[in-house]
């Protein structure tokens, strides 16, 4: 079960497509709304974002009155500008990796403490 309000948007909004798209009697406007919706959502995954990109062809490949081709149109701007924002953040990702501030923070090199042997013998006390 997704753990954070957007997990569990997304897992419905996902769901509500799917239902729609493999129900006897599919309709236009729900799958249309799930996928609005989704990419209005914010913390979207790249992966959620690719998805909905996928399922905005296949709509287009599906619905082919020219309402909904024009409403189609206007998805695929939105999903445009989702993948603008995860292509900005890859590249500000890249970017602070060829900086080298981006990964695991280095350890300084500490010196061990030394022991030193006893002197005296324990057992002999």
């Amino acid at each position: 079960m997704p753990s954070t309000i957007y997990a569990r948007r997304h897992a419905e909004l996902k769901l509500r497509y799917t239902a729609n798209r493999n129900s006897k009697n599919p309709t236009f406007e729900p799958q249309y709304n799930a996928i609005f919706h989704l990419l209005g959502t914010k913390r979207l995954s790249r992966h959620n974002t690719i998805l909905c990109g996928k399922w905005i062809l296949e709509m287009q490949d599906a619905w082919t009155a020219p309402d909904q081709q024009a409403k189609l149109a206007e998805l695929s701007d939105r999903h445009a500008k989702a993948w603008a924002r995860w292509q900005r953040r890859i590249e500000e990702r890249a970017a602070q990796k060829a900086a080298g501030s981006i990964g695991r923070k280095k350890m300084k090199n500490q010196p061990s403490i030394l022991t030193t042997a006893p002197t005296v013998d324990i057992w002999e006390l």
